[in-house]
Protein backbone atom coordinates (compact mmCIF):
# COMPACT_ATOMS: atom_id res chain seq x y z
CA UNK A 1 0.00 0.00 0.00
CA UNK A 2 1.29 3.47 -0.80
CA UNK A 3 1.26 6.11 1.87
CA UNK A 4 1.36 9.90 1.89
CA UNK A 5 -2.16 10.04 0.51
CA UNK A 6 -4.07 12.53 2.73
CA UNK A 7 -7.46 10.80 2.55
CA UNK A 8 -6.06 7.29 2.85
CA UNK A 9 -7.84 6.31 6.05
CA UNK A 10 -11.13 8.11 5.50
CA UNK A 11 -12.47 5.59 3.01
CA UNK A 12 -11.16 2.15 2.01
CA UNK A 13 -11.58 3.20 -1.63
CA UNK A 14 -8.76 5.69 -1.03
CA UNK A 15 -6.22 3.01 -0.07
CA UNK A 16 -3.83 2.57 -2.94
CA UNK A 17 -2.72 -1.05 -3.02
CA UNK A 18 0.67 -1.62 -4.61
CA UNK A 19 -0.04 -5.18 -5.78
CA UNK A 20 -3.01 -6.99 -7.27
CA UNK A 21 -3.61 -10.59 -8.30
CA UNK A 22 -2.12 -11.41 -11.70
CA UNK A 23 -4.75 -14.05 -12.59
CA UNK A 24 -2.10 -16.82 -12.52
CA UNK A 25 -1.97 -17.31 -8.75
CA UNK A 26 0.69 -14.64 -8.26
CA UNK A 27 0.94 -10.88 -7.82
CA UNK A 28 1.84 -7.91 -10.01
CA UNK A 29 2.07 -4.13 -9.61
CA UNK A 30 -1.36 -2.55 -9.67
CA UNK A 31 -1.20 -0.08 -12.57
CA UNK A 32 -4.49 1.59 -11.57
CA UNK A 33 -3.18 2.34 -8.07
CA UNK A 34 0.04 3.72 -9.50
CA UNK A 35 -1.99 5.98 -11.82
CA UNK A 36 -4.15 7.15 -8.89
CA UNK A 37 -1.05 7.78 -6.75
CA UNK A 38 0.32 10.04 -9.48
CA UNK A 39 -3.06 11.76 -9.77
CA UNK A 40 -3.25 12.60 -6.04
CA UNK A 41 0.37 13.71 -5.92
CA UNK A 42 2.04 10.83 -4.02
CA UNK A 43 5.66 11.51 -4.77
CA UNK A 44 8.45 9.05 -5.27
CA UNK A 45 10.72 8.14 -2.39
CA UNK A 46 13.97 7.69 -4.27
CA UNK A 47 15.99 9.03 -7.14
CA UNK A 48 15.00 5.87 -9.07
CA UNK A 49 11.29 6.61 -8.75
CA UNK A 50 10.53 4.01 -6.05
CA UNK A 51 7.34 4.55 -4.10
CA UNK A 52 7.38 4.47 -0.32
CA UNK A 53 5.21 1.58 0.81
CA UNK A 54 3.93 0.13 4.05
CA UNK A 55 2.10 -2.92 5.27
CA UNK A 56 -1.13 -2.22 7.15
CA UNK A 57 -2.67 -5.01 9.22
CA UNK A 58 -6.46 -5.57 9.31
CA UNK A 59 -8.58 -3.42 11.64
CA UNK A 60 -9.66 -6.46 13.68
CA UNK A 61 -7.73 -9.38 15.14
CA UNK A 62 -4.25 -10.09 16.38
CA UNK A 63 -1.81 -7.19 16.00
CA UNK A 64 -4.57 -5.11 14.43
CA UNK A 65 -4.15 -1.61 13.06
CA UNK A 66 -0.37 -1.72 12.92
CA UNK A 67 1.72 -0.20 10.15
CA UNK A 68 5.20 -1.17 9.03
CA UNK A 69 7.31 0.60 6.46
CA UNK A 70 8.45 -2.09 4.03
CA UNK A 71 12.07 -0.92 4.28
CA UNK A 72 11.85 -1.57 8.01
CA UNK A 73 10.64 -5.15 7.75
CA UNK A 74 13.86 -7.00 8.62
CA UNK A 75 13.42 -8.58 12.02
CA UNK A 76 9.79 -7.55 12.47
CA UNK A 77 7.98 -10.15 14.56
CA UNK A 78 4.37 -8.97 14.53
CA UNK A 79 3.91 -8.75 10.78
CA UNK A 80 5.20 -12.25 9.98
CA UNK A 81 1.65 -13.55 10.06
CA UNK A 82 0.88 -11.10 7.23
CA UNK A 83 3.71 -12.24 4.98
CA UNK A 84 6.71 -10.23 6.20
CA UNK A 85 9.73 -12.48 6.49
CA UNK A 86 13.23 -12.22 7.83
CA UNK A 87 14.41 -14.93 5.42
CA UNK A 88 16.76 -13.53 2.78
CA UNK A 89 16.39 -14.27 -0.88
CA UNK A 90 19.72 -15.82 -1.87
CA UNK A 91 21.07 -15.46 -5.39
CA UNK A 92 24.35 -16.98 -6.61
CA UNK A 93 26.30 -15.58 -9.57
CA UNK A 94 29.49 -16.78 -11.25
CA UNK A 95 31.71 -13.76 -10.66
CA UNK A 96 33.64 -14.11 -13.93
CA UNK A 97 30.37 -14.14 -15.90
CA UNK A 98 28.90 -11.34 -13.81
CA UNK A 99 31.94 -9.10 -14.42
CA UNK A 100 31.36 -9.40 -18.17
CA UNK A 101 35.02 -8.65 -18.91
CA UNK A 102 35.37 -5.82 -16.36
CA UNK A 103 38.44 -6.01 -14.09
CA UNK A 104 36.30 -6.10 -10.94
CA UNK A 105 32.79 -6.27 -9.54
CA UNK A 106 31.62 -3.79 -6.92
CA UNK A 107 29.02 -4.72 -4.32
CA UNK A 108 27.40 -1.84 -2.44
CA UNK A 109 25.06 -2.82 0.37
CA UNK A 110 23.46 0.34 1.69
CA UNK A 111 20.55 1.60 3.75
CA UNK A 112 17.56 3.22 2.12
CA UNK A 113 18.95 6.61 3.15
CA UNK A 114 21.73 6.07 0.59
CA UNK A 115 19.50 4.63 -2.14
CA UNK A 116 17.07 7.55 -1.78
CA UNK A 117 19.65 9.64 -3.66
CA UNK A 118 21.27 7.37 -6.25
CA UNK A 119 20.32 5.38 -9.30
CA UNK A 120 22.18 2.07 -9.25
CA UNK A 121 24.22 2.82 -12.37
CA UNK A 122 25.27 6.24 -11.02
CA UNK A 123 26.33 4.72 -7.70
CA UNK A 124 28.53 2.12 -9.37
CA UNK A 125 30.04 4.76 -11.65
CA UNK A 126 30.83 6.92 -8.60
CA UNK A 127 32.42 3.92 -6.86
CA UNK A 128 34.63 2.82 -9.76
CA UNK A 129 37.68 4.29 -11.44
CA UNK A 130 35.72 4.88 -14.67
CA UNK A 131 33.66 7.54 -12.92
CA UNK A 132 36.66 9.88 -12.63
CA UNK A 133 36.63 9.42 -8.85
CA UNK A 134 39.78 9.62 -6.68
CA UNK A 135 42.45 7.01 -7.27
CA UNK A 136 42.11 4.95 -4.08
CA UNK A 137 39.26 2.69 -3.04
CA UNK A 138 38.98 4.43 0.35
CA UNK A 139 38.85 7.90 -1.25
CA UNK A 140 36.18 6.82 -3.78
CA UNK A 141 33.94 5.40 -1.04
CA UNK A 142 34.56 8.46 1.16
CA UNK A 143 33.60 10.80 -1.71
CA UNK A 144 30.53 8.66 -2.51
CA UNK A 145 29.30 8.85 1.10
CA UNK A 146 30.08 12.57 1.41
CA UNK A 147 28.19 13.22 -1.83
CA UNK A 148 25.29 11.16 -0.43
CA UNK A 149 25.35 13.18 2.82
CA UNK A 150 25.22 16.44 0.87
CA UNK A 151 22.34 15.17 -1.30
CA UNK A 152 20.47 14.11 1.84
CA UNK A 153 21.01 17.50 3.49
CA UNK A 154 19.82 19.27 0.33
CA UNK A 155 16.70 17.11 0.01
CA UNK A 156 15.71 16.68 3.67
CA UNK A 157 17.71 19.20 5.72
CA UNK A 158 18.52 17.94 9.21
CA UNK A 159 15.93 15.14 8.81
CA UNK A 160 17.92 13.08 6.26
CA UNK A 161 17.57 9.32 6.71
CA UNK A 162 20.51 7.26 7.96
CA UNK A 163 23.37 6.81 5.53
CA UNK A 164 25.09 3.48 6.04
CA UNK A 165 26.93 1.45 3.43
CA UNK A 166 29.36 -1.40 2.97
CA UNK A 167 31.31 -1.44 -0.29
CA UNK A 168 33.21 -4.57 -1.36
CA UNK A 169 35.36 -5.01 -4.44
CA UNK A 170 35.77 -8.44 -6.07
CA UNK A 171 38.53 -8.85 -8.65
CA UNK A 172 37.46 -10.65 -11.80
CA UNK A 173 39.05 -14.11 -11.55
CA UNK A 174 39.42 -14.24 -15.35
CA UNK A 175 41.05 -10.80 -15.72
Amino acid sequence: MLYDHPDMFDDPANMLHVFCADGKGGWKLDDESIRRADEVGCGCKTERGDRAAMLVTPEEGRFSQMMLGVTRSIGDFYHQMYGVTWEPEVVVHDLATFCNGAPEAVLCIASDGVWDHWRFEEAIEALTVGGGAPATDRARVWDFMENTRMRGAEAFGPHADNLSAVVVRFPNPDA
